[in-house]
């Protein structure tokens, strides 16, 4: 049971036992509440109820403090009520009993806004609670939904965006293609061919050289010759002035054999194209 003074409720408890039989509807009033209150607004007192005694502290006319027994308190007991509402506790006895007559309307108003009983209560705690996990599952059932749409709008969105810049990616990629092939061209003009290498290499050898080998590698070349001349000396001499060929390095082999051998890309870049 509750009755409310402002913003200020005051709630007693009672024994089921005691309301066996009661209408679940019916509105319970605690006995305190037809008590009238005390015309101080701080007062301490002794209610008569009819069973037993209440005690009482009030404070800005609000009951503040309540405390039964079934016989008047000793002082001891009464300065632990005082002492447990928060007011001074004297040695005093306490004060005299008061017999207040029952009053017509209780004080306070009834509890604001529970006007159901516990089994309405109850009902309707259910009924929410049913509504919220139907809410909660409806936002993640619609959560769902929404993001199911938005991954196939995304999906249908990259495959429309792939679908229009193939084009671009074939017309790369045949860029690319073009450009490397044409770096390999311009490559090969910067790179002195074999056969006006050989005509350049036969010029300067004597007469009676003769070309037995012949090996290219990219930029290395490899040349063996079978000649009268053993001197590497005289083979070095010939390709002196050569802008590709003056790097030669003249080994004797077996045989009378001399084997040449060069790095074109030492000097590659003195070659006009």
């Amino acid at each position: 049971m509750a009755r409310w003074q402002g913003e200020v409720a005051q709630v007693w408890l009672v024994e089921p036992d005691a309301l066996e039989g009661v209408d679940e509807a019916a509105t319970l009033v605690p006995e305190s509440a037809l008590r009238a209150a005390p015309a101080a607004a701080d007062a301490a007192r002794l209610v008569a109820q009819r069973q037993g005694v209440e005690g009482q502290a009030w404070r800005d006319g609000q009951l503040l403090a309540s405390r039964w027994w079934p016989e008047p308190p000793g002082a001891e007991a009464w300065a632990r009520f005082l002492r447990g509402a928060a007011l001074p506790a004297t040695s005093d006895a306490p004060p005299a009993v008061q017999a207040l007559p029952l009053e017509s309307s209780p004080w306070g108003r009834p509890g604001g806004g529970l006007r159901w009983s516990s089994a309405q209560l109850e009902r309707a705690f259910w009924r929410s609670l049913g509504v919220l996990a139907g809410l909660v599952l409806g936002w993640q059932l619609v959560a769902s939904v929404a993001w199911s749409v938005a991954v196939r709008w995304q999906q249908a969105e990259l495959e429309q965006v792939r679908a229009e810049s193939m084009p671009l990616i074939d017309a790369r990629e045949q860029a690319e293609t073009a450009r490397e092939r044409m770096a390999a061209y311009v490559a090969l003009t910067r790179t002195p061919v074999d056969h006006a290498l050989v005509g350049d290499v036969r010029r300067a050898l004597p007469d009676d050289a003769r070309l037995l080998m012949w090996y290219r590698d990219a930029g290395r070349l490899r040349v063996e010759l079978q000649s009268s001349s053993t001197d590497p000396r005289i083979f070095v001499q010939a390709f002196r002035e050569h802008p590709l060929l003056s790097g030669v390095v003249a080994n004797p082999s077996d045989e009378g054999r001399m084997v040449l051998e060069v790095d074109l890309d030492a000097n590659a870049g003195e070659v006009a194209p």
